[in-house]
């Protein structure tokens, strides 16, 4: 069994139109945020898994979404240009 999902406009609920407003706006910021969802999904079929092997991914896929969800997190809070 997976886990669910987590969109960012639900880990970031003050940034909804902002992420979305960006989206269109920022290809590099569009990357990051296709990064995001492709790690989360990737996480979420990985905690389903047993095993040692699979836990280990799991734990270094953790870690990679954190990184691009404080990079994600670093854009939206630069001032509006």
């Amino acid at each position: 069994m997976s886990n669910p999902l987590h969109p960012l406009a639900e880990e970031f609920l003050d940034f909804r139109g902002r992420i979305h407003a960006l989206e269109l706006s920022d290809p590099p910021f569009a990357r990051l945020v296709a990064g995001y969802e492709q790690v989360d999904r990737e996480v979420c079929c990985m905690e389903g898994r047993l095993g040692e092997a699979a836990e280990e991914a799991s734990r270094a896929m953790r870690r990679l979404k954190l990184r691009i969800k404080d990079q994600i997190l670093e854009a939206l809070s630069r001032p509006v240009a």
